[in-house]
């Protein structure tokens, strides 16, 4: 069997290291072996790259000893462009680089987390190796609550750019509870309740006491955090643009956006948001099944994980 090295331990907070557990706990619920760089366990067969790595000059000799390399492929730091810190694009740039580097040079075989993602590199950047689109899993989360005490919740790594503040802002008939870091001078006329970077076990919690998730994020590689609430049965509303078409489907309302998501244009389609919400509303039990099916069907983790495996060792 197979022994995957990743080239460090998941990271404590954000999507790449919230899908790198779930995996690792699929690994070991299967007997799966695996280890990280600094620890390694036994021989080195193949090296999964999750996101990026400064271990450059590492996977390259591991390249030269024929180990073989995957790189599981995030979304490309596109919003640094639009930010006027020096400093912040030139980390951006250079993580980027990093990215593109492996993606190109070091790997064997690429996965990458949507169509969207594969289409959006492949665009700019077209290299033929062999390539595999698998969504993001998460474990089974169902919820037993008959009293749902939020109507709406919102879970993000960040809360980011403008559109994401004026979604919020033109939901007025419902109170948001809203997960993650955010902008203190963006919500100071809201009556939103921002409770800030939460633990993993307090979301969990709150996806199961919520009814609607919606997405504030502008063109998302994979959302977690979309596939999570889906896990507890609960309907998606957001704006129609990056992967998220593909993992909502019928389990919830997408807005049509005409402009461009690119460089953060408000859309007008948003003034309607509250009636979307209402109509979600009005017809739950409907979305909410929808949601439930929709993530049993597409994104168990022991789904996405035997996905990997079968990638992994083919």
């Amino acid at each position: 069997m197979y022994n995957i090295i990743f080239p460090h331990r998941a990271p404590a907070h954000g999507g790449v290291g919230t899908f790198q557990r779930n995996l690792e706990n699929y690994f070991n619920d299967n007997n799966v072996t695996f280890s990280y760089k600094k620890k390694l366990r036994g021989r080195v067969n193949v090296i999964l790259v999750m996101g990026g790595t400064k271990s450059i000059l590492w996977l390259l000799i591991m390249k030269l000893r024929g180990v073989k390399i995957i790189h599981r492929v995030d979304g490309k730091n596109w919003q640094y462009k639009l930010d006027n810190s020096v400093l912040n694009k030139f980390k951006s740039y250079f993580r980027q680089a990093l990215v593109s580097f492996i993606r190109k040079y070091l790997a064997d075989k690429i996965i990458y987390q949507s169509c969207f993602i594969r289409d959006w590199w492949q665009c700019s950047d077209f290299t033929i190796k062999e390539s595999i689109v698998i969504y993001n899993g998460t474990p089974d989360n169902t919820s037993s609550r008959d009293c749902k005490d939020i109507d709406v919740i919102c879970v993000e790594g960040s809360v980011n750019g403008p559109v994401a503040y004026s979604i919020l802002k033109k939901i007025c008939k419902y109170k948001v509870h809203i997960f993650g870091k955010y902008n203190s001078d963006s919500v100071s006329n809201m009556s939103h309740i921002f409770h800030g970077p939460t633990e993993r076990a307090n979301i969990l919690e709150q996806l199961s006491s919520s009814r609607i998730f919606i997405n504030l994020e502008t063109n998302p590689p994979c959302p977690n955090s979309v596939i999570e609430a889906l896990s507890f049965g609960l309907p998606v509303v957001s704006i129609k643009n990056g992967s998220i078409a593909e993992l909502v489907g019928p389990a919830g309302v997408l807005i049509e956006q005409k402009n461009d998501p690119w460089v953060f244009d408000y859309p007008p389609e948003l003034d309607g948001i509250d009636h979307i919400i209402e109509k979600v509303l009005q017809n739950y039990d409907y979305y909410s099944t929808a949601a439930r099916e929709r993530y049993l069907k597409k994104f168990t983790i022991e789904k996405i994980g035997k996905e990997y495996l079968n990638f992994i060792i083919s």
